[in-house]
């Protein structure tokens, strides 16, 4: 009984085990279906997002030699080359990898370096996967890079012009016109996507004007032969390239400054365009008052004549060099053994190296010498001023008399000349007296005498007041930075505590004459310009004669007086009626600025009253 049993027991678990391992399968068989599905439908979906990009992926690959290829990119989004394949003709191919990737951007071509024969075949591999055969072009349609695929009539192939010999100089100039519409150089290469059939124009301008440059249309090659074409067909992609070459070049002459003189050509030219290689001699002519200084741009150095091979366009300059002189003051006066200065100014005109320019005077007075300090002055663009010091120097035998004297500068081929013009007169021997009234309330009673044989006295009475001068006309050359001294003597009736200007020493600025017409309402000082070069201090409370004194001024800057001559006067006022005033001179002399006495004056000859018996009295008296 416990034996059937058993076995039934033990079949029971057995057909367990198999349910249960057959359950277990079937499990493992539904997870793997659910694995396998999944991974299929990532590979679908990436298939699917490649063969979107590879749609819209569009690139051409051509071989422009042995060591190169150019991948043009006609597609709508950028392609990222990672390698290319290389074929031989046996069939062989290998992979070469792009290290890093080269990106082509839309509409746009690069140039990768390859290491292939041309028989080989080249196909580039982007990252999508797509690999992009170079175009190979059907017996006489073009040569190998430059096209000739056939394209089913109705879609698009892709048509790049090209040009070949122009180069940067053609920039500004027409190249090409297709259809219309003009291309510069700075334009090409440039790709027209056209549909296969239809019908387009183009020419290929020549001459090209460039920046200076001719070029002229040599050849066409690749899709076309012709220069132009009015009714070109588009049947395949590829290129279409013109062969310029530079015919002529144009040299650019000119002169600085441009009244400096002249460039002569040889060969001429009749628009300064020249053919490529020809040898030009370019040489520089001055015009009057100028000199050759020097060549700048494409040619150099300081001879007359230069040479320039036409190989691009060429811009030459010839430089002519001047300068001008002149003296300041125009002129000026000196007494015999005196001497007289003036400065000499050198300006720069034109040119462009420095010069050294030498200074020399002609046309002296007998017995009379010049000098200059410094004897020469340097002048340059960029300094282009110098002075020098004139000095002339007579002696005591130069004969009195007007001169014209000629100063040269001389430097860089040139020479150029001003004038100066000196006076050597004596010093004057005749003094001027002259008496003025100043207000009609009290005329003046102005009387002119010599107390001794040496003197000069000047006096107003106590009923009258006015001004009494005693002058001399003298060159300003002579006075200015030296001293005036004067010995004199003044005399007043009534004790005053102030310093009343009764005697002064003045230098108008102008020739006055014994019988000039004198405002009666003003005194000398309100008439003329002057500077004043001593005066007597008194009274001070002092009377009767003050006392002989020696009165000498500072060095006498006269540069506020515009004349050639000046008026030394010794004046005596009476402002005061009711008092007697006046002054005697004894002598006046000049001196140097070393203290020298250059003249002295004393009054020893006659006196003569020329016009009395008015208010206006004048006369002379000789030293």
């Amino acid at each position: 009984m416990g034996g059937p049993r058993r076995v039934r027991r033990g079949l029971a678990a057995v057909a367990a085990f198999v349910i249960a391992a057959a359950f277990m399968m079937s499990l493992a068989c539904i997870s793997a279906v659910i694995v396998e599905y999944s991974r299929f439908a990532e590979e679908a979906r990436r298939a699917s997002e490649m063969v979107a990009v590879k749609k819209s992926e569009d690139i051409r690959v051509m071989r422009v030699d042995a060591g190169k290829i150019e991948v043009y990119n006609h597609g709508s989004i950028p392609a990222v080359i990672t390698g290319y394949f290389k074929v031989n003709p046996a069939g062989h191919a290998q992979y070469v990898k792009l290290e890093p990737p080269m990106v082509v951007a839309s509409a746009s071509s690069r140039e990768i370096s390859i290491n292939a024969p041309e028989d080989w075949r080249i196909g580039a591999v982007t990252s999508s996967g797509n690999a992009f055969w170079e175009e190979k072009q059907p017996p006489g349609e073009g040569e190998p890079g430059e096209g000739g695929q056939p394209v089913p009539r109705g879609e698009n192939a892709y048509v790049t012009f090209a040009s070949e010999g122009l180069d940067s100089y053609a920039s500004s100039g027409v190249v090409l016109r297709v259809d219309g519409v003009g291309y510069t150089y700075s334009d090409l290469p440039k790709t027209f996507t056209w549909v296969s059939g239809s019908t387009h124009s183009f020419e290929w301008v020549s001459p090209v004007q460039g920046l200076g440059a001719r070029y002229l249309w040599a050849s066409t090659r690749g899709l076309s032969a012709k220069q132009s074409d009015s009714s070109f067909t588009v049947t395949a992609n590829g290129y279409i390239i013109a062969t310029y070459e530079a015919a002529q070049y144009r040299l650019a002459a000119s002169v600085s400054p441009p009244d400096g003189g002249s460039i002569s050509l040889s060969p001429p030219s009749p628009d300064g365009y020249y053919d490529v290689g020809v040898s030009v001699t370019l040489t520089a002519t001055a015009n009057s008052g100028y000199a050759f200084d020097a060549w700048t741009g494409d040619a150099s150095g300081t001879s007359g004549s230069t040479s320039v091979t036409m190989d691009s366009p060429k811009s030459v300059a010839a430089n002519f060099f001047t300068f001008s002189v002149g003296v300041n003051p125009t002129g000026g006066s000196t007494t015999p053994g005196g001497s007289a200065s003036a400065t000499v100014t050198v300006t720069y005109g034109g040119g462009v190296n420095p010069k050294t320019v030498s200074l020399s005077a002609s046309g002296l007075p007998p017995d009379a010498s010049a000098s200059f300090s410094p004897s020469s002055v340097a002048i340059s663009p960029s300094s282009p001023s110098a002075s020098s010091t004139m000095t002339i120097a007579t002696s005591t035998s130069t004969p009195t008399g007007t001169y014209t004297i000629t100063v040269t500068a001389s430097g860089g081929g040139l020479s150029k000349t001003a004038t100066y013009q000196l006076t050597t007169a004596a010093w004057p021997t005749r003094w001027y007296l002259r008496e003025h009234m100043f207000t009609s309330t009290y005329p003046p009673y102005i009387s002119f005498e010599k107390p001794t044989s040496g003197t000069v006295r000047i006096s107003s009475t106590a009923s009258s007041m006015g001004q009494g001068y005693l002058f001399a006309v003298l060159p300003k050359s002579l006075l200015h930075g030296n001293k005036i001294s004067v010995r004199w003597n003044v005399y007043y009736t009534y004790p005053d505590s102030r310093d009343l200007w009764l005697g002064a020493v003045y230098l108008l600025d102008t020739a006055l004459t014994a019988d000039a017409n004198l405002p009666a309402d003003k005194g000398i000082e309100g008439i003329y310009t002057y500077v004043t070069a001593t005066h007597y201090p008194g009274p001070l409370g002092g009377s009767g004669w003050l006392g002989w004194r020696t009165d000498t001024s500072d060095f006498l800057d006269l540069s506020s007086l515009t004349g050639s001559y000046v008026t030394l006067m010794v004046r005596l006022t009476d402002g005061w009626a009711g008092q007697s005033v006046s002054v005697e001179v004894d002598y006046i002399q000049i001196l140097s600025p070393s203290g020298s006495a250059l003249y002295t004056w004393q009054f020893t000859g006659p006196l003569a009253m020329q016009r009395t018996g008015t208010y206006e009295d004048y006369g002379y008296i000789d030293s």
